[in-house]
Order: C-alpha cells, then sequence, then structure tokens
C-alpha cells in the first residue's frame, strides 16, 4: 500500500506564542532538517493534488508544509529555514489581512490574538503585504492560496456563551460582530465559521441601549442564581436569510480565489477551510466558483483516491524533536493516519461541542 503523504500546518514562526500556535525558529529548522535528512521530499500541493488523483503518484517518503493566515514571520522567520533546505511551502492568505503597501510593518510581533486583534481595528502590521508575498512567490519555493476572503465567525444564535473580553477575549469574537468593539463588557453568543452558517447580525446600539450588566447576568448564570443561561431577544439581531448567506460566501470564494491567481501554479486553485469547518453545500459551492481542492484541520492519511476537498493536516505545535517524529511516524502510516483519525474523531464526540 502507497504511504501516506503528511501535510504539516504551522501559523507562526519565532514569534510571541501563548496559545501554542508559533513554532520557534530553531525548531522550525530542525524539523524541516530532520526530514529532509531522512530522505523525506517537500513537494508542492498541486503535487500532491495530482497523487491524490492518481495521476502522478509521488515517491515516497514525502511531506507538504503549509501556513495559515499570512503572518509576516512566514517572510521573516521561515523563509530562511525553507531555502536552506530547499523545501517549498504554501501561505493560505486571509484577503482581508493583506497589509496595505502604505503601513508599516509592526515593530515588535505581536502575538496571535492581539495581531487579529489589531487587525480587525485596521492595524494589519503583523501580516504580509501584497509586495511581500510576491517577492516570496519569486524565490520558487513559496506559493499562496485562499483562506477565505475575511476568516470571519458568524453568531449563530441568541444564547449567551460568555462576555468579551472579560471571559472571552478571542479575536473571533470582533470578527463575528464585524466591527471593533467599544472598550466595556460586551455578550458573546454561539458563533460558528462565517462560510458555513448564517449569519446573526447583533446590532450594537440595542445591545449599549438596554443598559444591562452582562457581566452581572453571566456570573449569576455560572454561579447558579439563574435558571437558564442569559438570552437576548431575537429581533436583536438581523438574521441572515439562506439566500443571502449563498451570495456571501459564494462572494468570499470567488474573491479570494482570484486574488491570489498569478501567486500559485496554473491550474491549482486552493482554500484552506478557515477554522477547519466545511459542509457539503460550501464544497459544492467551493467546486462552482472553480477551486480544485480544499485543506481540512482534520487528521487522517493522503492518499491516491483521496477527496482533494477534505486533505488532512498535521498541527505542528511546540514540542521536542522525538514528538514532531512520531506525529510524523502516525501521518506516514495509512492505517496508523485512519487509526489516529478515528480516535480524534471519537474524542470530539466525547466531549461534545
Amino acid at each position: 500500500m502507497s504511504r501516506s503523504v503528511p501535510v504539516l500546518y504551522y501559523h507562526r514562526v519565532g514569534a510571541p506564542d501563548p496559545i501554542h500556535l508559533s513554532t520557534p525558529t530553531e525548531l522550525f529548522d530542525r524539523q524541516i532538517g530532520f526530514l529532509v535528512r531522512r530522505g523525506f521530499r517537500g513537494i508542492t500541493l498541486s503535487r500532491l493534488l495530482r497523487h491524490l488523483a492518481g495521476t502522478a503518484p509521488v515517491e515516497h517518503p514525502a511531506f507538504v508544509v503549509t501556513f495559515d493566515d499570512g503572518f509576516r514571520d512566514n517572510l521573516t522567520e521561515a523563509l530562511p529555514v525553507l531555502k536552506r533546505h530547499g523545501c517549498p511551502a504554501t501561505v493560505f492568505m486571509v484577503g482581508d489581512l493583506i497589509r496595505p503597501e502604505t503601513q508599516p510593518p509592526s515593530p515588535t510581533p505581536r502575538d496571535f490574538n492581539a495581531a487579529h486583534r489589531a487587525a480587525w481595528e485596521g492595524d494589519r502590521g503583523d501580516f504580509l503585504s501584497r509586495s511581500e508575498m510576491e517577492d516570496m512567490y519569486a524565490t520558487g519555493l513559496v506559493e499562496f492560496h485562499s483562506h477565505s476572503q475575511s476568516h470571519r465567525q458568524v453568531f449563530t444564535g441568541n444564547t449567551m456563551t460568555g462576555i468579551y473580553p472579560d471571559t472571552d477575549a478571542h479575536w473571533g469574537v470582533l470578527s463575528a460582530y464585524g466591527s471593533p468593539l467599544p472598550k466595556q463588557s460586551w455578550p458573546v453568543f454561539p458563533r460558528a465559521s462565517g462560510l458555513i452558517a448564517p449569519a446573526w447580525e447583533a446590532d450594537l446600539s440595542r445591545l449599549r441601549a438596554a443598559g444591562r450588566d452582562w457581566l452581572a447576568d453571566w456570573k449569576a448564570w455560572k454561579a447558579g442564581k439563574a435558571k437558564y443561561p442569559p438570552t437576548v431577544p431575537d429581533d436583536w439581531f438581523q438574521i441572515e436569510t439562506s439566500a443571502a448567506y449563498e451570495r456571501r460566501t459564494r462572494c468570499e470564494l470567488a474573491t479570494s480565489r482570484n486574488l491570489f491567481q498569478g501567486l500559485h501554479e496554473p491550474g491549482t486553485e486552493l482554500i484552506c477551510w478557515p477554522w477547519g469547518d466545511y459542509t457539503s453545500e460550501l464544497v459544492r459551492w467551493a467546486r462552482e466558483e472553480g477551486y480544485q481542492g480544499a485543506l481540512t484541520t482534520a487528521p487522517g492519511p493522503n492518499l491516491p483516491g483521496g477527496d482533494p476537498f477534505a486533505i488532512p493536516r498535521y498541527p505542528v505545535k511546540k514540542g521536542d524533536l522525538a514528538r514532531f517524529a512520531l506525529g510524523i511516524w502516525l501521518r506516514a502510516s495509512p492505517t496508523l493516519a485512519r487509526a489516529y483519525g478515528a480516535i480524534r474523531r471519537w474524542g470530539r464526540r466525547e466531549r461534545g461541542p
């Protein structure tokens, strides 16, 4: 049986990392060097697509390197390592996060959440500019594909799940609100990837005019002083219709696909699903908008005959080289990759949503 091709995914290299989404530069160098010294060949995603289609099986062992979001340290920290080892990579860039040429880079890299929060408030200093992307592509080692246009989350209901920023300071809350939030406590509601669900657009003016102490309401519920979690009326949201949701999603798919044409091999149109989430409906729309494949955050093997719109990846996190080697071993074996994926899916069901 053919060996599986591990697809590594990173976000950042050599950046501040309170939530394990950045790999130290020295460790990244050791990881890529480890693979190269053991005969693994780095291949492009276009090569992987042909392997999955069965039209051009790869010589094993092989691996793929990907980065999500388009942080500037992919240029300053990761690219020198890729050059040293002659290793290709793909950056999945968010269209709305591309730094304007008139905006200087951040003098000091911010941590993951802080960088995203700043971007939603207009400061994209931690992300790549278009000219930097073109310079990286010109090396012949790095190509760019879509990670959607906005990478936003959307609210999907009216029952509170926390308070921003008191109990939930994730930058996805800002994206779900769709605008910078004034400095005070704000209710957080159930949310999902903006590509898989209609949006419940909260009315900030009504939330503010209500005069409620959202944090006190939440604390009362958590302390067992209320029978049900706090809610707000449905009519405090503008709920997106199915037709409007489809129009918005198709626009995101088309806009971001067009944005990265010319920065990858012709005929290869890929998207990395934001938050790793997708539906059969979203896959259909992506196909109709011209995409040839998509990457997920799910575990599993990459083999001929595999679904090109559900390409599994290996989330590389900080740790020693032994842990990294174990991860590669688990994902290079089809049998082990399937078993590990099944265990992970079972674990998620046991934990619940």
